[in-house]
C-alpha cells in the first residue's frame, strides 16, 4: 500500500510541470474561504479544505462519512448510520462512539453541545450547501478546538453584497436552484431504503425562502439496525433595507434509531450482519427529537471603496429530546441550549495596504438533565427493553464563553501576516437528584482561561502559487462524564488538555485549466493528553496521560484529463500520511511510550474519477484506502489494509421550459469488500467476555432514484 500511496502522488507532482494545458476553457474561479473574509482559497493562511454542492450531489444521501472521506486529514469512521466518528490529523480519534475535540457550525449557529460533542449524520445533505474544514486549532474565530472546525454552509444563507458604488445588492451565498422552483424526489435501493421528500424556494426583490422535508427509512444491513429519521428544514432571508438583513433557520429532526452495537473479532469474521447479542435481545435504539434555530441580523455599518464595517449578529437556541433503552439500563434524556454568537468584521488602508480585523464573542449556556432506570429485557423475553425502577437523576449546567479577534495585514504586495488570538473559559454546575444511592455527585467546576494564539505569514508568490507558514495554539476540555471520578466525585485535578501546532503549506491553481495541488506538512504537540478509561459498561473517567506528536503529511489535486466546455473528465487525488505516536504515556503502570496513536491509520488516501457531460450526465468512481489501524494503545491488535469503491451516477433531462426530471443510481462497496468500517478503541471484555472493538462494513448495495423539478426560470 505503501509504494500504491507513493506513486499516486509522485504521478501528481509531474504534472506540476504541465500546467499548460490546452483546452477550450479558462481555469477555475477561485473559492472562496468563510473563515477567512471570503479570501480565495489560494490566500488562506492555513490548511483549510472545502466540499462543494456538485461532490455533495453526487454521493450516497443517506451516508454523511462518504463526503469527508476525500479530503486529506479527515477520517470519518461511521459504524451505523447513527454512529459517526470524525478526526481530524488524529484530534478525535480515541472518542468511544461520537465526534468530540471538533467545533461545528451551521452557517453562524454552533452544532456543538456544551459538552463537546458534534453530531452531524443525522443532517439531510439536501440542506447543505457546501463543507469548509479548517484542519487543527487554525481558526480564532471558530474557537480554538485542538481539532479544528467543520462550517456546514445551508442551501440559501443570505448577505447582504454591498459593492463600491451599488449598496443595493440582495444576493443568496452558494444557491443550488434558481428560485422560484420546486422538486420531489424519492430513492429506494438495499436494505429496504426508502428516502422521498420535497423542496421548495421562491424568492422576491427583498426575501427569499427555501425549504424542504425528507424522509428516510432503511431496515439496515446487520441485525436491529433499522434506521429512520424525519427533516424539516426552513431558510428565510429578509433584506430590510440597503444596510439591513435578517436570516432565520429552522432545522427539525425525528429520530430511531437501532444500535447493533460493535462486535468481536471472531463475529467479525463468522457473522458480521449479526447484532451484539445483548443488544439484540434487548432490540436497543436510540430516539429523539431536535431543534435547531437560530437567527441572524446582519448591519453594514459601512462599505466604500476605502473600508468596510459590518457587524453581525445571532441568537441561537437546540433542544433535544432523547430516550435510549440500552441493555445495561435504559436513558432519558432532555436538553436545552441557548447562545449568542456576535462577529464584527471590517477592513481599510493602513499606509497604503489592505487591512482585515474580526472581533467577536461566542457565549452558551446549556441545561442538561439524564435518568437512568433499569432495563428489565431479561424478565420479559421477547420483548425487547422494558423500563424498571430509577437509577440515577442528574442536572448538569453548562456554559462556556469564547472571546476571540484576528487581524491580517500585507506587509507587501506579496506578504500577508494575519494573527488571531482566543481567549475560552469552560463552567460544568452538577445537581445530583438521586439520593438513595449513598452517591452525591452535586458540584461545579470552572476551568481557568484559556489564551489561545496563532501567527501566520502567507507569502502570494504570483497569481498562481502562494506559501504559507502557522504556529497556533488549541485546548479541548473535558466532558462532564470525563471529570467525574470513580466515587462520582469531580475531579478538580483534571486539567485540559493543550497543544501546539506547526505547520507549512504550498498551493498551486493553474490558470490555463482547473488543475490545483495543494501539500500540507504539520506537526501537533499536545500535553495533558485525556483518555477515558472504561470501568463499566456505560462509565468512563477521564485521566491525564502525557502527551502525543502528531506528525503527518497531507496532498490532494485536482487534474484535468479532459477539460472540454461540455465534456470534462477530472480525476481528485487526496492522501496523507501520518507519524502519530504517544510521547509520553503511561497507564496504570504500563509505559505506551512510542506506541501508534490508537486508531489513527498509517496512511489514508482517495481517488475520484468525476465525469460531466454538457451538465447533463454525471458519472463518478470513488475510492478509499485506508491502512492497519491500531485497536489499542498497547498496538496488540490491528485491523486490516483495505480498499473500497463507490460508484454514482446521473442524468437530467429536460421535459419542458420548467419542468426537469433526473434519474440517479449508485453502487456502494462495489467490489464487495469486507472490512472494518468503525473501531472502538480500547474496548473492554467483562466476565470471560471478549472486547467488542468493531463494526463491520456493509456489503456492496445499491440504490436508484429520481427527481422532478420545476422551476420558473
Amino acid at each position: 500500500m505503501k509504494k500504491i500511496f507513493t506513486a499516486v502522488f509522485a504521478f501528481t507532482t509531474i504534472f506540476l510541470s504541465q500546467a499548460q494545458i490546452k483546452n477550450d476553457t479558462i481555469g477555475l474561479e477561485p473559492t472562496l474561504i468563510q473563515a477567512f473574509n471570503k479570501r480565495p482559497l489560494r490566500l488562506a493562511p492555513v490548511a483549510v479544505a472545502q466540499v462543494d454542492s456538485l461532490a455533495i450531489a453526487q454521493s450516497d444521501p443517506v451516508q454523511f462519512a462518504q463526503i469527508l472521506q476525500t479530503v486529506p486529514g479527515v477520517s470519518a469512521q461511521q459504524g451505523a448510520r447513527n454512529t459517526l466518528r470524525i478526526s481530524l490529523r488524529g484530534i478525535g480519534s480515541r472518542s468511544q462512539y461520537s465526534t468530540n475535540r471538533i467545533k461545528a457550525y451551521y452557517g453562524q449557529i454552533p452544532l456543538t453541545t456544551g459538552d463537546g460533542e458534534t453530531t452531524l449524520e443525522d443532517i439531510d445533505l439536501l440542506n447543505i450547501a457546501g463543507v469548509e474544514i479548517i484542519k487543527g486549532p487554525n481558526s480564532s474565530i471558530y474557537g480554538a478546538g485542538l481539532g479544528g472546525a467543520i462550517l456546514l454552509q445551508p442551501t440559501a444563507l443570505p448577505e447582504s453584497t454591498f459593492k463600491d458604488d451599488d449598496r443595493s445588492a440582495f444576493a443568496p451565498r452558494q444557491a443550488r436552484h434558481k428560485l422560484p422552483f420546486g422538486k420531489a424526489f424519492s430513492t429506494s435501493g438495499s436494505f429496504d431504503l426508502w428516502r422521498y421528500g420535497i423542496v421548495a424556494g421562491y424568492q422576491e426583490q427583498n426575501s427569499q425562502t427555501f425549504a424542504s422535508y425528507s424522509k428516510t427509512d432503511l431496515d439496515g444491513y446487520r441485525q436491529n439496525s433499522a434506521y429512520r429519521r424525519d427533516n424539516v428544514f426552513v431558510d428565510q432571508a429578509w433584506r430590510i433595507n440597503d444596510r439591513h438583513s435578517i436570516q432565520a433557520l429552522v432545522s427539525y429532526t425525528n429520530l430511531k434509531a437501532y444500535i447493533p452495537s460493535s462486535i468481536t473479532r471472531q463475529q467479525l469474521e463468522e457473522d458480521p450482519a449479526a447484532a451484539a447479542f445483548t443488544w439484540r435481545n434487548a432490540r436497543g435504539f436510540e430516539s429523539y427529537k431536535k431543534l435547531v434555530a437560530g437567527i441572524t441580523h446582519e448591519h453594514q455599518i459601512s462599505g466604500s471603496k476605502n473600508g468596510r464595517l459590518k457587524l453581525s449578529n445571532t441568537v441561537f437556541m437546540h433542544t433535544r429530546d432523547a430516550y435510549e433503552p440500552r441493555p445495561f439500563n435504559i436513558l432519558t434524556e432532555d436538553r436545552f441550549t441557548l447562545g449568542y454568537r456576535g462577529l464584527l468584521t471590517g477592513n481599510e488602508l493602513i499606509a497604503g495596504r489592505k487591512t482585515e480585523y474580526r472581533l467577536g464573542v461566542e457565549l452558551l449556556s446549556e441545561d442538561y438533565s439524564a435518568q437512568t432506570y433499569q432495563n428489565l429485557y431479561e424478565d420479559f423475553p421477547d420483548r425487547g427493553s422494558v423500563l424498571g425502577n430509577i437509577l440515577s437523576n442528574n442536572e448538569q449546567d453548562r456554559s462556556y464563553t469564547n472571546v476571540f479577534a484576528s487581524f491580517s495585514h500585507y506587509l507587501t504586495e506579496r506578504m500577508i501576516i494575519d494573527a488571531g488570538l482566543n481567549l475560552g473559559t469552560t463552567r460544568y454546575e452538577l445537581e445530583d437528584r438521586f439520593a438513595q444511592d449513598g452517591i452525591n455527585q452535586s458540584g461545579d467546576y470552572r476551568y481557568d482561561p484559556i489564551l489561545s494564539p496563532r501567527i501566520s505569514l502567507l507569502f502570494d508568490l504570483n497569481k498562481t502559487q502562494s506559501f504559507f507558514a502557522t504556529a497556533s495554539h488549541g485546548y479541548s476540555v473535558p466532558g462532564v462524564e470525563e471529570t467525574l471520578t470513580p466515587e462520582g466525585r469531580i475531579n478538580t485535578d483534571l486539567q485540559p488538555e493543550t497543544g501546539w501546532n506547526f505547520e507549512v503549506g504550498y498551493r498551486y491553481f493553474s490558470q490555463q485549466s482547473p488543475f490545483r495541488f495543494e501539500v500540507n506538512v504539520y506537526t501537533i504537540q499536545i500535553e495533558n493528553l485525556l483518555i477515558a478509561r472504561r470501568i463499566d459498561n456505560d462509565q468512563f473517567v477521564g485521566i491525564n496521560a502525557g502527551s502525543t506528536d502528531h506528525t503527518g503529511i497531507e496532498i490532494s489535486s485536482l487534474l484535468p484529463i479532459i477539460n472540454k466546455s461540455n465534456n470534462k473528465l477530472n480525476l481528485n487525488l487526496a492522501g496523507n500520511y501520518n507519524l502519530h505516536r504517544f510521547d509520553e504515556f503511561v497507564e496504570q503502570g504500563i509505559d505506551f511510550s512510542g506506541n501508534e496513536l490508537t486508531n489513527v491509520p498509517e496512511y489514508e488516501y482517495s481517488t475520484l474519477l468525476n465525469y460531466n457531460w454538457r451538465d447533463r450526465l454525471f458519472l463518478n468512481i470513488n475510492t478509499l484506502g485506508v491502512g492497519p489501524v491500531p485497536v489499542d494503545d498497547a498496538n496488540s491488535d490491528y485491523t486490516d489494509a483495505y480498499l473500497v469503491s463507490h460508484f454514482q451516477g446521473s442524468y437530467q433531462l429536460g421535459l419542458t421550459k420548467h419542468w426537469n426530471l433526473s434519474i440517479n443510481a449508485g453502487v456502494n462497496n462495489l467490489f464487495n469488500k469486507a472490512y472494518v468500517a468503525s473501531i472502538v478503541p480500547n474496548a473492554v471484555g467483562f466476565g470471560s467476555n471478549a472486547p467488542r472493538n468493531f463494526y463491520p462494513s456493509e456489503k456492496r448495495n445499491w440504490f436508484a432514484g429520481m427527481s422532478v423539478a420545476w422551476n420558473l426560470n
